[in-house]
């Protein structure tokens, strides 16, 4: 087990769900009364979830930072993975709102693009990481790198 020294913080921040978002989608989902309508909010409730998920998990990083490394790298790479589906579920509201405008379409496509930022820069923290502590890089992160030198990033 790898201790790590003393730091001042994570580089990047995963900040909890706000309440003004969680109101936001609400307020949208008491104007549904389709199906397509429950299915876009059924994805903006299911991101903000993965959302707290990443954010529990940048919560227990930070409290394990000057203890054990390979702690630090697993939740780390589990807010790599927590956003990812985040990413994939804003993704899929904006897909169902279509050619909607206002309010929601922009924060569903700020939350696509919050996702995926926060998603490199922990993933580039794994990397970081894992070559300082010559531990093994972890799947979600490695699956990351793949997919983004696929893309030609």
């Amino acid at each position: 087990m790898a201790t790590v020294p003393q730091q001042q913080g994570l580089p990047f921040v995963v900040e909890p769900v706000s309440s003004q978002q969680v109101q936001l989608w609400a307020a949208y989902a008491g104007q549904v009364l389709t199906q397509p309508g429950f299915s876009l909010v059924s994805s903006a409730f299911d991101a903000l979830w993965w959302q707290a998920a990443a954010s529990d998990c940048y919560q227990k990083a930070s409290g394990l930072l000057g203890f054990d490394a390979s702690s630090v790298v697993f939740y780390l790479d589990m807010i790599v993975n927590e956003l990812r589906n985040a990413m994939e579920s804003w993704a899929r509201v904006v897909s169902l709102m279509g050619e909607c405008q206002g309010q929601w379409i922009e924060d569903a496509m700020q939350q696509v693009q919050r996702s995926l930022d926060l998603r490199q820069a922990a993933a580039s923290q794994v990397a970081i990481w894992c070559d300082t502590y010559q531990l093994a890089l972890p799947e979600s992160t490695q699956a990351l790198f793949a997919e983004m030198q696929s893309e030609g990033f």
